[in-house]
């Protein structure tokens, strides 16, 4: 996920890339996901964020797997990222502050209002109750990465033997 060794300024580079795969099961996608570097307000997997210096608002790193089978996964996945993007960029990005502790408030905010954002909608709409989506939210600031889990979805961090530095993890 991140070159904390790659760079000779001392920076840590951020590399990545996301996709899904409708996988055997299921005949459509129900992930969602999002790349973000949260210093630009860029969201996209081009160029200039699936390899970027991180900056002082950190990278947000998030998939979202709708409930196979449940109404609507698709949906709610999609939810959660849109929910968890706006969240932060009007709480997090927004703001003046740059400290860990704000933005591991942030992303907690963030998930929680992206799950009440999607419970409301599906309460509200007789068509989509049940719809529902797991969520991995991760946050790298500094030389950390913060987590964020709703429902069964796992998040990893792996560590290479090539990198003399790796970032912690925080939950």
């Amino acid at each position: 996920m991140s070159d904390l060794a790659g760079d000779p300024n001392g920076d840590v580079v951020v590399t990545v890339f996301g996709r899904t795969d409708v996988g055997r099961t299921r005949e459509h996608n129900e992930d969602a996901f999002a790349v973000a570097d949260l210093s630009t307000d860029n969201p996209t997997l081009h160029p200039e964020v699936r390899r970027h210096i991180l900056g002082p608002k950190g990278t947000l790193f998030m998939v979202a797997d709708g409930m196979g089978g449940a109404a609507a996964g698709e949906i709610a996945s999609a939810m959660a990222v849109e929910v968890v993007l706006s969240e932060l960029r009007e709480k997090w990005i927004a703001n003046d502050a740059n400290d860990s502790e704000e933005f591991v408030r942030a992303i907690r905010r963030a998930t929680i209002a992206a799950n009440q954002h999607i419970h409301n909608f599906a309460a509200s709409h007789s068509e989509f109750r049940g719809m529902g989506t797991t969520a991995t939210v991760a946050g790298l600031i500094g030389d950390t990465i913060y987590v964020a889990q709703v429902g069964d979805s796992r998040a990893y961090l792996i560590r290479t033997a090539s990198r003399d530095r790796s970032p912690k993890i925080s939950r």
